[in-house]
């Protein structure tokens, strides 16, 4: 048999390492937002709404995404302090070389 017990062993071993960076991973704080007290920075279309979502979770900024004309662009919705931030984050998922498919309606003001 090619698998003997110092191979199992190892292996058992970078699972139990591997679950554990997993469970200490920093997740921050959840911010719960409410639509009416945010401001609208940007678009996503459906397709990149996950990785858009992911994206400002790395960056700490809460954002909502107000979804109700599915399968139109969905609204990226942010707190008023987060606006510089998440303007700046959008402009560099944009300029991606496999870019988030978002749109620039901050740039409409």
């Amino acid at each position: 048999m090619w698998l003997h017990r110092p191979c199992l062993g190892f292996f058992a071993a970078l699972i139990a390492i591997w679950i554990a960076a997993g469970c200490q991973a920093e997740s921050g704080p959840q911010v719960h937002l409410n639509p009416a007290d945010c401001v609208e920075v940007g678009s996503v279309y459906p397709s990149s709404a996950f990785d858009t979502a992911q994206a400002f979770h790395r960056a700490g900024i809460p954002i909502y995404l107000a979804g109700k004309n599915y399968p139109q662009p969905q609204r990226i919705l942010v707190r008023p302090e987060d606006r510089q931030r998440a303007v700046s984050l959008l402009d560099d998922l944009r300029r991606r070389p496999i870019p988030y498919q978002v749109t620039d309606s901050h740039r409409r003001e």
